[in-house]
């Protein structure tokens, strides 16, 4: 059995995204979680709505 050092990672070999396709899978993700929160959760939606009225009156 071979011992790893706290620097060495156990990954498979393989190279995960990288670059611009990182970035955009992780914006993907991103506007999924948002999507969710929005149908799941009330108070994402009162916040909005307080930001909207807000940025209405800060115009």
């Amino acid at each position: 059995m071979s011992k790893t050092t706290p620097h060495q990672s156990q990954e498979s070999g393989k190279p995960g995204n990288t670059g611009l396709k990182r970035i955009v899978k992780a914006t993907g993700y991103s506007i999924q979680g948002l999507k969710a929160a929005f149908k799941h959760e009330a108070a994402i939606r009162q916040e909005l709505a307080l930001l909207s009225i807000a940025v209405i009156l800060a115009w």
